[in-house]
């Protein structure tokens, strides 16, 4: 009589997600941003924001927030974003680079703030952005 071996695989499922631990980031200095941030992520609190949900996030609405400032790096980390509404604000300077990083975006509105100055580098995305706004700002 012949002996046949049965040899058994084992696979092993993987969840990725669970094998790359998520980063959590602290957000709190971004202000208004980093709030609405916060509350789209759904995160506890805005110093233990998950890094892969920012980058899930492809829409931003700001507008009427009362927004005076943006922070350089206020949009650091959203690169799926694909659209930012700051329009109704209270804007004045956009710093520079503000939206770097950003190469997803393809609608930016800036309509109805007080911008007087946009940092050069500000807008300095490698690909084409619908602006709407910035030539209504006095």
């Amino acid at each position: 009589m012949k002996k046949f071996w049965t040899m058994t695989m084992v696979f092993m499922i993987v969840n990725i997600s669970s094998a790359f631990p998520d980063t959590l980031t602290n957000i709190c200095h971004r202000g208004l941003i980093g709030l609405k941030i916060k509350q789209i992520t759904e995160a506890e609190s805005c110093k233990r924001v998950s890094t892969q949900k920012m980058a899930q996030i492809k829409k931003l609405s700001l507008e009427f927030e009362e927004i005076s400032t943006i922070s350089h790096d206020a949009f650091q980390g959203l690169t799926a974003l694909e659209q930012i509404n700051l329009a109704s604000n209270y804007i004045e300077t956009i710093p520079a680079n503000t939206f770097r990083g950003l190469v997803s975006l393809s609608q930016l509105d800036l309509s109805y703030n007080f911008i007087s100055e946009i940092s050069r580098s500000a807008l300095g995305l490698s690909h084409k952005v619908r602006i709407k706004g910035v030539v209504v700002n006095p």
